[in-house]
Parts: structure tokens; sequence; C-alpha cells
């Protein structure tokens, strides 16, 4: 047995409930749920397509055992079970609950981490919908009337999320995600309990208009968990938005896309530096700041991700004298500064194919509450009066892996701005 899998149980699969029985009481909750990106991470286009082209492609039996792991994630239910054997396996012998993915019963039977990677973690849950056992959760006052409730410490901390939102090659033990180990490295995992931020205070506060970033406030949301239960002071919101704009509208949930955007226009801010000269513009400098995301921006497959500076200088009658961003095939050039990962095969080779990612060969990301400082030089100096555009802008996948991925299905990835700046330079 791999040392991963010490510790882990089997899933009782006939004991958890679907979400729709949920919805009959947390009518609101099971409402933000639906369509988020857990209720549909089994329903991914990518991943379904990525998953089954690691599995052929893979190169020996460590690649093949990582590339079925894939799926543990995504649909940890139908993995520990046994309903599905691994990212090869058809994905149609799920059921009415199990396809749900990321489902309320699952997380709330949670009731033992194991490791913080790989979906590591146990449950117990009931043992059917007329007996559906304890459910765990934020509360130690809940008085439900179809299920019992415990309080659980582990479902308001950061560690819940890191066992899913850490990924480990399981043969390289490359470590291909890292956004609960770039949080607990952070300034939000501070030793104050007062000024500690963990993943719910962002990922579970955000409502339309109200982003809830790390450069926003992040406020209560008074109301009632279930219909029949007391007001309560602030309750969580099962939404827990990322910055998925892409495949959310892809799956027609235009609701979670629209919030995903918001919470990536609160994530950066960019400020342009001129060094103090008389004579005509030769170089700046663009600072991006990480100032509203608890991780490494951008975080999670930073390989498939793209998020880039677009810089132009304009003259005093608005003409381009210099430019560096996006091409106009949407291609990125290599001189644009671009915020990414590469992973490199096991003979230092730039792959893409995460299950042959044997070493990171570049990180260029930025640490949370860290900032990035881009310097341009002119080709020749421009006479002033001048005006600098700054802009970050954000894509959750690289249109030609798409492309290589869906084929005819493939459509247009939306490139988010995320922050914009202008200095007029005199």
């Amino acid at each position: 047995m791999q040392m991963w899998k010490t510790g882990l149980n089997p899933f009782r699969l006939k004991g958890f409930i679907s979400p729709d029985v949920c919805g009959n009481c947390h009518t609101d909750i099971h409402e933000m749920w639906k369509g988020s990106m857990h209720s549909t991470a089994f329903d991914d286009l990518l991943f379904r397509a990525a998953t089954k082209r690691f599995v052929a492609d893979t190169a020996n039996q460590g690649e093949l055992d990582d590339a079925e792991h894939c799926v543990a994630c995504h649909n940890p239910v139908a993995y520990r079970s046994g309903q599905i054997q691994g990212s090869s396996d058809s994905y149609d012998k799920t059921d009415s609950v199990t396809r749900n993915a990321i489902f309320c019963d699952m997380c709330h039977s949670i009731n033992e981490v194991i490791l913080l990677m790989n979906a590591s973690f146990n449950t117990d849950p009931g043992r059917n919908e007329d007996d559906p056992g304890v459910k765990r959760g934020p509360r130690d006052d809940s008085e439900p009337v179809y299920h019992e409730a415990v309080y659980s410490g582990l479902h308001t901390s950061a560690e819940i999320c890191g066992t899913c939102h850490n990924v480990t090659h399981l043969w390289y033990m490359t470590k291909l995600e890292g956004t609960y180990d770039e949080w607990y490295n952070s300034p939000y995992n501070s030793p104050d309990p007062e000024k500690r931020v963990v993943c719910q205070d962002c990922h579970m506060r955000q409502a339309p208009g109200k982003p809830s970033t790390g450069m926003t406030e992040r406020p209560d949301y008074p109301g009632k968990s279930a219909e029949m239960g007391r007001e309560r002071p602030h309750i969580y919101r099962h939404s827990v938005v990322g910055g998925n704009v892409f495949m959310t509208e892809l799956l027609g949930n235009t609701e979670k896309a629209a919030l995903a955007r918001e919470r990536l226009m609160h994530a950066a801010e960019l400020e342009i530096m001129v060094p103090e000269s008389k004579g005509a513009l030769d170089g700046f400098t663009v600072r991006v700041k990480n100032e509203g995301a608890g991780h490494m921006l951008p975080t999670g497959v930073t390989e498939f991700r793209q998020m880039w500076l677009e810089v132009t200088v304009l003259d005093k009658k608005g003409r381009t004298v210099f430019f560096s961003g996006m091409a106009e095939d949407g291609s990125i050039p290599e001189n644009t500064c671009l915020f990414n990962t590469v992973f490199g095969d096991s003979e230092g080779n730039p792959t893409i194919d995460v299950v042959k990612a044997s070493r990171m060969l570049y990180d260029h990301r930025i640490s949370p509450k860290g900032y990035h400082d881009e310097t341009y030089g002119l080709k020749k100096p421009c006479k002033k009066p001048l005006t600098i555009r700054a802009e970050l802008r954000y894509r959750s996948m690289d249109p030609s892996v798409v492309k290589l991925l869906l084929g005819e299905q493939s459509k247009d990835v939306p490139v988010i701005s995320m922050a914009v700046t202008e200095r007029p330079v005199k």
C-alpha cells in the first residue's frame, strides 16, 4: 500500500444522501451550492478530457497510478467507495447522489483528515435516507429534526479545504497544487486568532457586490441555515467562489461566473513607477501587488492558467509608442510578463501533462501580500508628455490547451481585467 493511503477508509456508498434531500430544509444554502464549481467538479469538461488523456499517455505504473487518482478530488465518494475505479473508468457509473461531486453530505460527514493532500480524509455518513446519521458543522447548539448534528472545529478551519487543495504527485512526489500550503505560509495564517483569515472567511462570505477578498470587507450574512432554524448572525455562503469564469459560463452557471469575475477584480493592485528625469522617457517599472488573495496569484492548476501584464505607452496624440501583452491572435508572446508555472518531465522537458511532472522548472507567481516589479526598457527614449497604461489580465486556461482537450467543443476563453491603472508622464 502506498504511504499516502495509510489510514484511509473506504466510503459507505449507500450511506450518503442526495443534496436534493438536504435542500428540503436548507433551501438557501442548497441554491448557493447549485452551479458552483464544487457541485460541477465532476462535470468539468476540461477535467474529463484531461484525465482521459493523462491516462492514455502514461509511461509507467507510477504515472498511471497518479492519473487514475485524479478523480479522487473531483468525485471523492464515487472513487473511495469503489463505484469508479479511476479516471480511466466510465463516469456513467455514478448514480443520482455521486454525480453531484462535492456535495452536502460528503463534506458534512468528514470526521477526520489524514493528510493535507490528495483528498486524504475519512467520512462517517449515516446508513440511508431513513437513518441519515450525524452531520458535522460550525455550531454547537443546532437542533435539527431530520438528522443529528455535532460541532466540528475542522469545518471552520483551513485544513478541511487543504485535503483537496493540495495535490502531490503519487510517484514523483512533485507538488502539483499547493493552495493550502501557500495560505499556511502567508501572513493570513496569523498565530493571533483575531487576525487569522482562513479560506472560509473569503470564499464563503462572497455575495453579489461584496467580493470578500483580502483587500475588501468580509461581512457577516445574518439568516437561517435551515427553514425551521433560528436566526443566526452569520450563515456561511456555499457558493464557494474561486476564479473560474470559463467553466462556470460553459456549464451555464452565469451567476457563479459573475461572482468569479468580481473576485478576480478584487485580488490585485497595480502601481506605475517612473524614474525622475527631465529628459525623454527610456524606461519604467510596473508593480503588481497581491492584495486580495490568501494564496499565490494565480493558484491551482497554474501550468494551464495565464495571468499577464499588458502595458501600453501612448504619445501626446494617443499613438502607441510601446506595447507588451497579448498578440492579436490571442497568444501570449514570450517577452510578455506572464505569471504561471511550468512543469518538467523526467528528462527535464516542459510538459502540461501533470502525470509526467517530475519537477518544477519555473514558478513565477506573486505571494500573498507580496509584489512583483516588472521593469520595461524602451528601444529608444520617447519624448514627453506620455501616458503609461498598465492592465493585469487573466484567463483560467490557455486557449490552445482548451482546443487540444475539447476539439470541436472548445469555446473562447474569457479574458478578465483584474486591475487597470494609468499614469501621465510630463
